[in-house]
């Protein structure tokens, strides 16, 4: 209960940042960061199914780590 006012301050502001730095930010991050409709595995140049055997493998032992370490 504490950071309930200085939280909601927060939100409130970092709104209010975004809102008035929007118009000013958005195009020239979105002449650079403009991939089209890519996937991860055509921007990396990998296989498809290898990306998502990686990723599935990656987040099962991930998964066994934290219930190994009771976290």
């Amino acid at each position: 209960m504490d950071y309930l006012i200085p939280g909601v301050i927060g939100f409130i502001v970092g709104g209010g940042i975004y809102a008035s730095t929007y118009q000013q930010i958005f195009p020239k991050v979105s002449k650079i960061a403009d991939f089209g409709a890519a996937v991860i595995p055509d921007l990396w140049n990998v296989n498809p199914w290898s990306f998502i055997l990686f990723f599935s493998t990656f987040t099962f032992l991930l998964f066994y780590f934290f219930r190994l370490k009771h976290l």
